[in-house]
């Protein structure tokens, strides 16, 4: 009797929870009302790890935005270094972030990093193929675990060629597409767009 009373209070608070939302989003308007959910996210505490690339480092644009969003663990990294595999998937392990945002050599990481810690990942260009070099990639695990994995992908990408990555990972579960016309680099603009579009339906 005591479980029923207590599945039909969840039952109620989640009607009441949704009813809350409904009525939010149609006195502010859509563009206010995930302005807010966003806003509550950061309240919330949500953390993100953010992988940067190969060629790039962990100052600029997109990691001061991400500051403002969540608590960020974005580390500058050296692919070359030994055991750097480990060494990263250990400290996100530590950090525990909601999701993990990886570019091109970062998503390659972050691809594997969230199958083996199960969390939800969002990768842009990601290096599944075409890399330049073997990174030490020693200590990975090769998981079961399906979690939600966005992939963006420029069209136009002439360093990680798209139609390849778009065969690896065809058919693959839980795993979604979005494609831009833009290169190897991600525009600001996609990166904050994909990015509050994933947080919007944590």
């Amino acid at each position: 009797m005591f479980r029923i009373a207590l599945i039909t209070l969840f039952k109620w608070k989640y009607i009441i929870l949704k009813q809350k939302e409904y009525l939010l989003r149609n006195f502010l308007g859509s563009a206010l009302f995930n302005y807010f959910r966003i806003l509550n996210s950061i309240q919330m505490g949500v953390k993100i790890a953010y992988l940067h690339g190969l060629e790039s480092n962990n100052q600029g644009k997109k990691n001061d935005w991400l500051r403002t969003l969540a608590s960020v663990y974005d580390p500058l990294i050296n692919y070359k270094e030994k055991s750097i595999y480990t060494k990263l998937k250990t400290e996100i392990e530590e950090f525990q972030p909601e999701l993990i945002i990886g570019s091109s050599m970062g998503g390659y990481f972050a691809y594997h990093i969230a199958k083996e810690l199960n969390i939800s990942a969002l990768l842009f260009n990601p290096a599944l193929h075409s890399r330049t070099f073997e990174p030490d990639m020693a200590g990975l695990i090769h998981s079961e675990n399906d979690p939600f994995i966005q992939i963006v992908i420029g069209e136009n990408d002439s360093v990680i060629e798209p139609k390849k990555t778009i065969e690896i990972i065809e058919n693959k579960p839980n795993i979604e597409l979005t494609t831009y016309d833009h290169e190897h680099r991600t525009p600001y603009d996609v990166f904050k767009k994909e990015t509050e579009k994933i947080l919007l339906t944590k």
